[in-house]
Order: C-alpha cells, then sequence, then structure tokens
C-alpha cells in the first residue's frame, strides 16, 4: 500500500507546470482544465516553442487516463512514421492500446497514406501492426498538434479534410509569448530557479536590466527560446543577480503594445513604480531617489484595466 501511495504522489508531482499570469494564458488553463476530462480529440495549434506538447500532456494528466502511456509521436523528426505508428511490436498505437493518449506533434507534416490509415484508425478504432494479419484494438485518445494552418493545407490538397474534421473536435490556440508579455517574468524566473539548481548556482534573481531586455524582445522562438536564453545565462553567470546577452527587439512598437508592458512590469513589482526594483527603473526611467508625480501618474494611467 506504501508503494502505491508513493508511486501515485510522484506521478502528482511529475505533473506537466503550466506557468502564465496573463489574460490570454489563464484563459487556455481554463480551457485545459475543461476539456481534459472529457474524452474529445484535440487539436493544439501554435507557432513553433510556444509549448504545445507541454499542453498536450498536462490534458492527458488531467484526464482520467493519468497513469496510463502518454505516447509523443513527432511526424516531422521520425524517419519511418508508418513503423512508429503501426509497428508490430514498438509502434505507438499499440503501446497507448490499454486507455492512454497518444500525442501527434505537427500532424500537418503527415503524408497522405499514413493520414488515410489514422483516419481509418480513428474509424474504427483498429488497426493492423506490420507484418500482422490480426487486428488491435485500441481506445487511446489522441491529442494533435500543429504549427500550419491545416484548414488552408486542405484548401491547397497536403492535408485531408476527414481528418481535420476528426481532430478538430476540440480546438485550442496557444498565443505565441510576444503577445502575452506578461508571462515573460514569470517563465523567466522559473526557467532561472530551475537551471541554478540543476548547476548548483546560488542565483538570487534577474537583474533590473536582464528583465528588461527580455521584456522587450519579440521571442520569434517563444518559450523555448526563452528557455534555451536563460540556460546559457545561468551557466555563465558568476554573481547573485543574473545577467542576459542584450537582445534586440523584434516587435513592432505600437501603444498597444506599451501599455501590455507596463502593466507586465506593474505585475513583476507587485505594484511598486519607485525605487530600486521598482517598474520605473525596469523600464528604463533611471534610479532616481524619487520618481516625479508625472511619472507615477503616467505609469498607473498605463497599468489601468480601463486605459484602451
Amino acid at each position: 500500500m506504501a508503494a502505491r501511495l508513493w508511486k501515485k504522489r510522484r506521478i502528482a508531482e511529475e505533473r506537466p507546470t503550466l506557468i502564465g499570469q496573463s489574460a490570454a494564458f489563464l484563459k487556455l488553463v481554463r480551457r485545459v482544465d475543461a476539456v481534459a476530462p472529457t474524452e474529445s480529440t484535440v487539436l493544439l495549434s501554435g507557432e513553433a516553442g510556444v509549448g504545445k506538447t507541454l499542453i498536450a500532456t498536462a490534458i492527458h494528466d488531467r484526464s482520467a487516463r493519468l497513469g496510463r502511456p502518454a505516447v509523443v509521436v513527432d511526424a516531422a523528426a521520425v524517419q519511418d512514421i508508418r513503423s512508429a505508428l503501426f509497428g508490430r511490436k514498438g509502434g505507438a498505437l499499440a503501446r497507448a492500446a490499454k486507455g492512454g493518449t497518444i500525442i501527434f506533434e505537427e500532424v500537418g507534416q503527415l503524408d497522405m497514406e499514413i493520414q488515410a490509415r489514422l483516419l481509418q484508425w480513428l474509424d474504427t478504432r483498429e488497426f493492423i501492426p506490420e507484418h500482422s494479419r490480426r487486428s488491435v484494438h485500441t481506445d487511446a485518445r489522441v491529442v494533435a498538434t500543429t504549427n500550419v494552418d491545416l484548414t488552408e493545407a486542405v484548401e491547397v490538397g497536403w492535408f485531408r479534410g476527414e481528418l481535420l474534421s476528426r481532430l478538430n473536435a476540440c480546438a485550442l490556440n496557444i498565443p505565441p509569448l510576444r503577445d502575452r508579455p506578461e508571462d515573460i517574468p514569470v517563465l523567466a524566473r522559473y526557467y532561472l530557479e530551475c537551471n541554478a539548481r540543476r548547476f548548483g548556482k546560488r542565483i538570487r534573481d534577474l537583474s533590473p536590466r536582464a528583465l528588461a531586455s527580455l521584456m522587450r524582445y519579440g521571442w520569434p522562438g517563444n518559450v523555448r527560446e526563452l528557455s534555451h536564453r536563460i540556460q546559457r545565462a545561468v551557466v555563465a553567470c558568476t554573481g547573485s543577480l543574473l545577467e542576459v546577452e542584450p537582445v534586440p527587439s523584434k516587435v513592432e512598437w505600437t501603444e498597444n503594445r506599451e501599455r501590455q508592458y507596463v502593466r507586465a512590469l506593474l505585475k513583476s513589482t507587485n505594484g511598486v513604480i519607485g525605487g530600486p526594483h521598482g517598474a520605473a527603473v525596469l523600464y528604463g526611467y533611471g534610479l532616481r531617489p524619487r520618481v516625479p508625480r508625472s511619472v507615477v501618474k503616467w505609469f498607473r494611467a498605463m497599468g489601468s484595466p480601463n486605459c484602451a
């Protein structure tokens, strides 16, 4: 009994961590929590690096299938996708046969023949493994991911419309990191803590200059790029505050982006505007004994949800 309870506790501790504080991310998490207990097929769309596989795994682990296999197949990376899916012994469908989940990464990369076989399996829940004459029944749940527009792929004849209809029973879009800058500070600090522990570093926090640099970057590689950048910085860090290599801004700086940026800064400082760790310093205003009232009013106005 003790061993069984320990196993359940370990599984719970290893559940994927969904980290973010932006309205867009919290809305996504609510939808994940809503769809996870169902048996619906899920299609996750989003740019490369936004965390589609993390969300897919979270859906599995928040369902009744927790503790059963969650088998990941990357259609863009596997050379022999037919064997990977339908192999006699090691096929992904066979491994996920007993109530597990199969996660198709970048399902838009599947060729038309594999799409046809996958569609047939979704219709019958049976398939014949390679070099076998007996069919195998599986009730594995399907969670697919894509970074391409599958509707457009159907229009140009690269993807089967029937398969898209089956996969698209529940569609979730994961917004890019540049559209949710409020998540950058919490994600950066999370990766800082993880990597500092991994490499045995004593790093207290990000420096104000580092955080400002991260906040102003466009993140074309999304969360994956942020994770790698923080890891490299932690390895190179010798002090108690993490510095990162200066990154050029790769996002158009509109008034709306400015508001998002200021709100994210205020969240990261718990509403503090002045002082050595206040939003004014992170914004680049500079460390001054006292922040002028006009600057404080501007920060408060920009940080207000009613400011549109």
